[in-house]
This record gives structure tokens, C-alpha cells and sequence, in this order.
């Protein structure tokens, strides 16, 4: 399919929520097979609502402190479901030397999401585009992926297209890829999990 044509081997598509509702997906794309396990999933979705956030404020301005509020929340509450889950792996001795690598990099992947929603909410609003763009490029160098792309629900969500698809290889954005369209009749398991606001992974 395409993503074995382009050189993937596993990805993964994340719907964008809003006020309960998929208002687009955000998918990401690995060069090495099986690359979304079960707790990479729940970190990426952890992301994907952070970033979900931080699109809604590009669009609303006047959502802007409410978004950055509640970016705050979510990211207290990752914080405290890290330090709940060392307290879990620090009690088995047999893997403490294992939990402690694990703890500090997700610590620090953590910090890193966290930095990155933030930079989005302060970044210019003026331009869409250019701040969708911004956000699949960091999205991709964060999460250590091929490509990241940014898609939208259109004609009530009869259809997604896709306004952003970043290669990091290249560091740039595929214009040809632009606005490339998938409709209802075409995948209708794709969008009926979107409405059931569940993780694909292909």
C-alpha cells in the first residue's frame, strides 16, 4: 500500500478531539515494524490531545487562556501518572535498574511535550498553515518518526483531507502530498473509529 511504498513499515492515526467530537487525526509514520506498541500508543495519544489543544486555540483566539489552562491540567496530570507509575516499577527490585532508564526518559519526554504545546500556544496565530506545519515538524522530531501528518474532517465528516504532511528525512513538507482526500466509502472503518475516538494502527 502506500505506506510500504514510501518505505514504512507501521503507522498509527490519532483523532484530534474536541467538546467530545474528532475534528481531524494526526498520523505518524515509522520506518521500523511495529514500532506503536500499547504504551507508545497511550503516550502518543497523551500528545495527540495536548496538540488537539493547542489547534483548537490556533483557531479560536479567543479560546486561547482556556486552552493554555487546561494544557496546564493535562500536563499535572501526566506528571502525576508518571510519578504514580514509578512508585509501581520502583517496587520491583528485579527491574529497578530498567524502571529508572524508563522513568527518566519518559520524564524527559514528558518535559519535552510539554515545552512544545506550550511554544504552540504562544506561536503566531496569524498564519494557520505555518503553525500546522510547525506542528507536525516538532511533532515528528519529539516523537523520533518518518512523517507526520495533519488531516481534517470536511463535508460532516463525510470526508478527512490532508492540509499538512511533514518528512523529517527532508525536513520540509510535501506539497504534492497537499489536499489528497479520503472519503467515507473509501475506508469506512477508518472513520468509524474515529467516531468511536479510537487509536488506528495499521
Amino acid at each position: 500500500d502506500e505506506d510500504r511504498r514510501h518505505g514504512y513499515a507501521s503507522s498509527i492515526s490519532l483523532p484530534l478531539m474536541s467538546s467530545g467530537q474528532a475534528f481531524g487525526a494526526l498520523s505518524l509514520h515509522a520506518e521500523e515494524p511495529e514500532a506503536f506498541t500499547e504504551s507508545a500508543i497511550e503516550q502518543y495519544t497523551d500528545l495527540a490531545n495536548n496538540l488537539a489543544y493547542g489547534v483548537m486555540a490556533l483557531r479560536t483566539r479567543e479560546e486561547r487562556k482556556r486552552a493554555e489552562s487546561e494544557i496546564r491540567q493535562l500536563n499535572a496530570s501526566l506528571e502525576k501518572r508518571v510519578a504514580e507509575r514509578t512508585i509501581e516499577l520502583v517496587r520491583s527490585n528485579d527491574q529497578l535498574k530498567q524502571a529508572e532508564e524508563s522513568i527518566r526518559k519518559h520524564g524527559e519526554q514528558v518535559q519535552i511535550h510539554r515545552d512544545v504545546v506550550l511554544e504552540l500556544a504562544h506561536s503566531d496565530k496569524s498564519d494557520l498553515e505555518k503553525a500546522l506545519q510547525k506542528i507536525c515538524s516538532l511533532s515528528a522530531a519529539t516523537l523520533d518518526v518518518a512523517r507526520v501528518s495533519y488531516w481534517s474532517l470536511q463535508d460532516n465528516n463525510s470526508a478527512i483531507a490532508c492540509e499538512v504532511l511533514y518528512l523529517r528525512n527532508s525536513e520540509s513538507c510535501d506539497e504534492q502530498f497537499k489536499d489528497p482526500r479520503l472519503g467515507f466509502s473509501d475506508c469506512p472503518a477508518y472513520f468509524e473509529a474515529l467516531a468511536s475516538k479510537r487509536p488506528i494502527v495499521a
